[in-house]
């Protein structure tokens, strides 16, 4: 049985259409808000004049990727908030994974992207970072 996480703000970064429409289909079972965006400079301006739970991030994309995105944030971020960034790559190269997480994202899922794990995932770092109520 699925937890549930409550109403959750989440921006998901992606330059297709498609896998966009693909993620608010797995995430239409929760309580989820989901907003887009279709390239990181797009996405940084939303993640600086919004308040998400989280942002699932693609790596390759046009203007500007999601690694260069997420470490912008983070040096725009204030200390005493941190929002919670997925990357989300069809690369799984050491390299690939390193770039991300010296961006400062807190967790990596490789492409294509299972409901159940993303779910899961997200169930994970909001128990993590976030008091969630059982």
């Amino acid at each position: 049985m699925e937890r549930t996480l409550g109403t959750l703000n989440i921006l998901v970064v992606d330059d297709s259409a498609e896998f966009r429409d693909l993620i608010r289909a797995y995430l239409a079972a929760q309580s989820f808000i989901v907003h887009e965006a279709e390239d990181g400079s797009h996405a940084l301006q939303m993640m600086k004049d919004n308040a998400y739970d989280v942002v699932l991030m693609d790596y390759k994309m046009p203007m500007m990727d999601g690694a260069t995105a997420t470490k912008l944030f983070r040096e725009w971020e204030c200390e005493s908030q941190h929002l919670l960034i997925v990357a989300l790559s069809a690369f799984s190269r050491k390299q690939d994974l390193d770039d991300f997480y010296l961006a400062g994202c807190d967790e990596y899922m490789t492409k294509p992207i299972k409901r159940h794990e993303l779910v899961e995932t997200l169930t994970g770092l909001i128990e993590k970072y976030r008091s969630v109520p059982s």
